[in-house]
């Protein structure tokens, strides 16, 4: 066993060049370089779209004073993740960041 252990460290002192090419090769596909392009986080609301979205919110909190529910969607990166509904008679509440 010994003889194998020194043959083995003889031949890899000899191929010491072709081993560090090769493990600089493979590290170095390894590494993710992510793009600019790829990774860049989209526009999140289109302009023309939000007005008229806040337009449509602003006519349902403008409201009479009867007891209608306003659905209030929430949006992460252009995903819908929630839907709130509240009541016209706390959307004072809301409105004025209270709970």
């Amino acid at each position: 066993m010994p003889d194998f252990i020194k043959g083995l460290s003889k031949t890899l002192d000899n191929s010491r060049g072709i081993l560090k090419s090769s493990v600089k090769r493979l590290s170095q596909d390894l590494v993710l370089n992510p793009s600019s392009e790829k990774y860049k986080i989209q526009k999140l609301i289109n302009v023309t779209q939000s007005n008229s979205d806040i337009s449509k919110l602003l006519s349902k909190i403008n409201l009479n004073n009867n007891a209608q529910d306003i659905t209030i969607p929430v949006y992460l990166g252009g995903n819908l993740l929630d839907e709130i509904i509240v009541n016209t008679q706390r959307r004072q509440i809301i409105k004025s960041g209270g709970r």
